[in-house]
């Protein structure tokens, strides 16, 4: 008889104990299995997102009334330093004798406000030479507007012309007065005198 060996066909190897973990029984005789660990489920609830969205609403608004009202005062500031310079603008303009439209204005140049008029102010040739502006006689330089958020509060008098005649030049100030108010919405003021001293306040 052939000794039986285990590489002859139809032979089957035994698996390695190692690899063959036995079963664990509890007293029941019933297989012990480990409890499901709890799976932790992260969220936030409805009450959580409307406090959040509240929160963030609120800073928002409180962000962008801030930056308006920024927006605004520096709107006013940047008014009130063109107002300033657009007087030494009508003054260069006398006192280098600037023909307007080829036509040298009598009355030099000048500016023109008007309480009932808050948004703008003229800058003109004072063509018929009365230190006054009169729409239709006198060159229209510029019609000058404001930023949005930014008027004319007050003035020392209305309608109110201050022009420069070369070349000196001679200040004028209609009606006459020594000195002339601008004052804007924001209570800061330009004031110019008869000696063409300019001030901002």
């Amino acid at each position: 008889m052939k000794p039986y060996n285990h590489k002859d066909r139809g032979f089957t190897p035994t698996p390695n104990r190692d690899s063959i973990k036995p079963k664990r029984f509890n007293n029941c005789g019933f297989v012990k299995t480990k409890p499901p660990i709890p799976v932790m489920v992260w969220g936030f609830t409805l009450v959580e997102i409307l406090v959040v969205t509240a929160i963030i609403l609120t800073l928002s608004s409180i962000m962008l009334a801030n930056l308006r009202s920024g927006e605004i005062q520096y709107a006013q500031d940047r008014g009130l330093h063109k107002l300033s310079q657009d007087f030494g603008r009508a003054e260069n303009l006398s006192m280098s004798a600037k023909e307007f439209q080829g036509e040298m204005p009598a009355g030099g140049y000048g500016l023109y406000f008007k309480i009932e008029e808050k948004d703008h102010y003229i800058l003109f040739a004072d063509l018929n030479g009365n230190q006054q502006y009169d729409s239709g006689l006198d060159g229209l330089v510029e019609d000058i507007k404001f930023e949005k958020g930014t008027e004319i509060a007050n003035l020392s008098a209305s309608p109110l012309t201050i022009t420069f005649i070369s070349p000196d030049p001679t200040i004028n100030i209609k009606p006459v007065a020594q000195t002339a108010t601008v004052t804007l919405d924001n209570g800061r003021k330009v004031k110019i005198n008869t000696a063409g001293l300019i001030e901002i306040e």
